[in-house]
């Protein structure tokens, strides 16, 4: 190594310096992300009145936050008129006092609950997806905690799909659900769907 490039106390000390000055320049962004993230009023949301091929046909507050907002997306007609329900709704004080994470999973917990209990009633079901989701966003929310699961079902000769999704948003959630033939469900993508609704929604922040 040549003197010039030599490793100096004082050239040791400056890419220390430089090191750390990074490191809190992005430790920095990171709890300004987070803080922007706990910081939304998730019923003060608007969600986007049209999607690609999907419509909000319906909206009705409940005049609580704790039940929140339901929408319902209908999809045009040659798609084959898939109907997803997004119900918007503020965490209870357990749920703030878990990590969003956790708080997800408590909700997964009873969508798999319900799951259970319609297959007793005659609806047998297989999960086909049940994994975690980190929904990356154009604004100030990076990232954001999310869960899909997907199941199929059968009463009688018909077969289904089953989508429910969930987003932890601020004090609040965001879920998503759907029901659709199984013939050719895949081409409609309903996962991604959900994901571009959040998307979407949050892109102004």
């Amino acid at each position: 190594m040549s003197p010039a490039h030599a490793l100096t106390p004082s050239r040791i000390v400056r890419t220390v310096a430089v090191v750390a000055l990074a490191a809190l320049l992005l430790d920095g962004q990171a709890a300004s992300a987070q803080s922007a993230a706990s910081s939304v009023r998730v019923l003060s949301l608007t969600l986007p009145a049209t999607f690609g091929a999907y419509v909000q046909t319906r909206k009705v507050e409940f005049g609580d936050p704790a039940l929140g907002v339901a929408y319902t997306y209908e999809s045009a007609p040659d798609s084959g008129q898939a109907r997803v329900h997004v119900l918007v709704y503020e965490r209870d004080s357990l749920s703030m006092a878990l990590s969003p994470v956790d708080a997800i999973a408590r909700k997964v917990a009873l969508f798999h609950r319900m799951m259970v209990t319609e297959q007793a009633l005659g609806t047998p079901y297989k999960i086909m997806r049940d994994g975690a989701d980190t929904t990356v966003v154009t604004g100030s929310l990076q990232p954001v905690a999310g869960h899909h699961v997907r199941a199929s079902q059968r009463r009688g000769r018909e077969a289904s799909l089953t989508y429910f999704s969930i987003f932890a948003i601020g004090n609040g959630f965001i879920k998503l659900e759907c029901r659709v033939p199984a013939d050719g469900a895949e081409r409609r993508n309903v996962t991604g769907l959900f994901t571009a609704i959040v998307r979407q929604t949050l892109a102004g922040l």
